[in-house]
């Protein structure tokens, strides 16, 4: 059953019906810790001054290194969600998103980044 915004007295202007959530590392892709707290501001910063606001929480989480002999690297992350409006996932604001992954990607040495948006990862 779906939730009307105006059963709890929300605003249904720019009503917030999607998000994009990063996934922020704590270590590099070669286990060598990060300043893990510094990027998660710089995620909540980016993801505030591009939707709004934005909220981080704390996760655990692994991925298979295929290109370092198939191991699985596991570590502490945080999840920095945005609620936005679909109109709000445009090519301009792709674009600048795109910016800041790709600095936290090669500042923080990964291998990838963990983006999912609107559903689709």
């Amino acid at each position: 059953m779906p939730l009307e915004p105006n059963w709890l007295g929300a605003s249904t202007e720019n009503q917030k019906d999607a998000y994009v959530a990063v996934f922020v590392p704590s270590q590099t892709r070669d286990g060598d810790t990060i300043d893990h707290e510094y990027w998660r501001r710089e995620a909540v910063k980016a993801l505030s001054e591009l939707f709004g606001g934005a909220t981080s929480v704390s996760a655990f989480g692994g991925w298979l290194d295929v290109e370092q002999g198939g191991k699985v690297k596991e570590e502490e992350i945080a999840v920095v969600v945005s609620y936005i409006a679909k109109s709000e996932w445009n090519e301009a604001n792709a674009l600048r998103l795109r910016d800041f992954l790709y600095r936290m990607g090669r500042e923080t040495r990964q291998g990838a980044i963990g983006l999912h948006v609107l559903g689709d990862t």
